[in-house]
């Protein structure tokens, strides 16, 4: 596992070894109080977490918790890692509890932290894209429209200063402001949209196909 500056010409410290098979899903954040990795792979088999500071592995999980099938995602809740269903369904691994409260919607897309707040993400092709606040089920704004094919992957960022909604389909990326619910950009790739980030700095990282590519913002 490499980890590269977003510029792309440098690469932020030794490799991570440990996983024998292709890494199938992987999230960072801040778990108790220190930035770190999480990935799993082997098949399913194995969860592996990494202190990015000191590249300490922390610990490696093979419990079902982790390692479900069900698990679509992971995320970073409240200084600590969770697993997400396609229901929307949110599992502090910690804890080895359900948190918050599922979506009136299937097709869970992210978990992210939008102004403050931690908001899923779902997404089906003829209802638009939802936004709910996890710790009350509330729907936070009017569905967000005007994608032209079935969303599978989501998340949420700041850009010049206001919140933005992205999400990605077979080979395309929609941009909304998530405060007006307008559409303000649609971006073009050649392959299908594997992963979506929106950086601190608001730049947008697309993974389509085997590649990446990191957007900035014209003004």
């Amino acid at each position: 596992m490499r980890i590269w500056d977003l510029g792309g010409k440098e690469r932020l410290g030794e490799p991570l070894t440990g996983h024998t098979t292709a890494v199938d899903l992987l999230t960072t954040g801040t778990v108790d109080g220190r930035p770190a990795l999480l990935t799993r792979g082997d098949r399913h088999k194995t969860v592996r977490i990494w202190d990015l500071t000191t590249r300490e592995e922390l610990h490696g999980r093979s419990t079902s918790e982790y390692t479900s099938s069900f698990i679509e995602f992971f995320a970073a809740v409240d200084d600590r890692f969770v697993g997400v269903t396609g229901e929307g369904r949110v599992w502090d691994l910690t804890a080895s509890r359900w948190i918050g409260v599922q979506p009136r919607q299937r097709g869970a897309l992210a978990l992210e932290t939008l102004e403050g707040r931690s908001v899923l993400l779902t997404g089906l092709r003829a209802e638009g894209i939802h936004l709910w606040d996890l710790a009350t089920g509330e729907l936070l704004a009017p569905p967000l429209t005007g994608h032209t094919s079935e969303v599978r992957t989501g998340a949420t960022g700041t850009l010049d200063g206001r919140p933005v909604v992205v999400a990605g389909g077979d080979r395309t990326v929609w941009m909304w402001d998530a405060s007006t619910g307008q559409q303000i950009g649609t971006y073009a790739f050649p392959s299908r949209i594997r992963g979506l980030t929106v950086a601190p700095d608001g730049r947008l990282v697309v993974g389509f196909g085997a590649d990446l590519a990191v957007l900035a913002h014209r003004r």
